[in-house]
C-alpha cells in the first residue's frame, strides 16, 4: 500500500477540519454584533452551506465523487431505518432516567435552548429557522465526516480506523477552539455523547454500504428531537448521563447489528 496516500488522506482530513475551524471562526466574530434570532440562525445556516461546498469540493478531488452519485447508494428505506432509529434512542434515553430515579419534566414546544439573549420578530419563524438549521447542519456534516472522511480514511486503513478517525475528526469540529469557555463546557458535558454519536453513525454508514441516506436521517432527526422535544430530564446521579448514552447507544449497535445490512 502506498504510504504517501495513506499519511494524505490524514493530512486531507485535517485540512478539511482546519478550514471548517476558520469557517467557525468568522462566523464568531460576526455573531457578536447580532441581537436578533432571525440573523443568527441565517448566519449559521450560511456558515454551514459554505462548508457543503467545501466538503463537495474535497469528495469531487480526493475521491472522485459526487454527492449526486452518494445519494443514490442503497434502498430509500435507509430514511425510514435512520429516523427510527433516533426516535428509539431518545425514547431509550428518557426511559433510563426515569429508570434510575430522575425526573422527566415537559418544557415549551417552542423552546430556543440556548438561545434566550436574543429577541426575534416572529417566534414561530425563529423556531423554523432553528430548525432548519438542525438539519442543514446534520446534513453538512454526514456529508464531511462519513461520505468525506471516513470513506477515504477507510479506504486506506481499513473500516474500523475509518469509523474511529472520523468519530474523532467529527468530535474536534464541535470545540470551537476559540472560546476557552466552550471548550470547558464540551469536554465536561458533550464530548462523550458527540464521540459515541460518531462511533454508532459510523458504523450504521459501513453497514449500509457507505450510504448517506440512512446517517443523515437519524443525523437530521436526532437534531431536531434536541431542539425541538420539549421534555427536560433531570438525573439522580451525574454519572447516570453517560451511562444512559452508552446503554442506549449499545442497543442501537446491537440493531443496527442484527437487523440492518
Amino acid at each position: 500500500m502506498n504510504l504517501s496516500e495513506r499519511i494524505k488522506s490524514i493530512l486531507q482530513s485535517f485540512g478539511l477540519l482546519s478550514i471548517v475551524y476558520v469557517v467557525w471562526y468568522g462566523r464568531a466574530k460576526l455573531w457578536y454584533g447580532l441581537k436578533s434570532f432571525e440573523t443568527v440562525f441565517a448566519l449559521l445556516i450560511a456558515s454551514y452551506v459554505f462548508v457543503l461546498f467545501i466538503a463537495l469540493a474535497f469528495l469531487k478531488i480526493d475521491l472522485h465523487q459526487s454527492l449526486k452519485v452518494m445519494l443514490r447508494t442503497g434502498d430509500n428505506a435507509l430514511y425510514i431505518y435512520g429516523a427510527i432509529l433516533a426516535v428509539s434512542y431518545h425514547v431509550l434515553i428518557v426511559a433510563f432516567g426515569f429508570a434510575t430515579g430522575g425526573t422527566v419534566e415537559m418544557t415549551e414546544w417552542l423552546s430556543l435552548k440556548g438561545y434566550e439573549r436574543y429577541v426575534g420578530h416572529s417566534l414561530p419563524l425563529a423556531f423554523t429557522l432553528y430548525l432548519a438549521f438542525a438539519s442543514i447542519g446534520a446534513f453538512v456534516e454526514e456529508v464531511a465526516y462519513r461520505g468525506y472522511v471516513q470513506s477515504m480514511i477507510a479506504k486506506e486503513y481499513g473500516e474500523l480506523l475509518g469509523i474511529v478517525f472520523a468519530s474523532v475528526i467529527f468530535s474536534l469540529q464541535h470545540i470551537h477552539i476559540f472560546s476557552v469557555r466552550w471548550i470547558s463546557q464540551f469536554l465536561e458535558s458533550q464530548l462523550f455523547y458527540v464521540f459515541l454519536f460518531g462511533l454508532f453513525i459510523g458504523y450504521f454508514f459501513c453497514r449500509t454500504r457507505q450510504s448517506l441516506k440512512g446517517v443523515a436521517a437519524f443525523h437530521i432527526v436526532s437534531n431536531i428531537f434536541n431542539v425541538a422535544f420539549p421534555v427536560q430530564i433531570s438525573y439522580s446521579s451525574p454519572l447516570v448521563f453517560p451511562i444512559a448514552v452508552l446503554f442506549s447507544f449499545a442497543v442501537l449497535f446491537l440493531i443496527l447489528k442484527l437487523y440492518i445490512s
